[in-house]
């Protein structure tokens, strides 16, 4: 299991290299944690938006996402939308 995240970390290395984005904007999933990650090792803007089904508590790649977005939004339960900058 752990070389499929060496695999995709050198995957996104290449898609990031070739698409050179300003921004990423990415959900609730570790490949996209590890997106943000790439993203930043590529000075790019990165925005997470966690899974509604998180309103009460982070998910486990949401507690890490913040370390590696910009603009990080999840659902709140009496907002529609709970956000901080990074």
């Amino acid at each position: 299991a752990k070389w499929k995240f060496v695999k995709m970390f050198f995957q996104l290395v290449n898609i990031i290299r070739k698409a050179e984005p300003d921004i990423i904007i990415t959900t609730d999933a570790s490949p996209g944690l590890m997106a943000l990650f790439v993203g930043k090792l590529f000075s790019t803007k990165n925005i997470w938006i966690d899974s509604i089904k998180n309103v009460e508590s982070f998910s486990t790649s949401g507690k890490f996402a913040r370390y590696f977005s910009d603009l990080y939004l999840r659902f709140a339960e009496k907002k529609l939308f709970e956000f901080s900058w990074c």
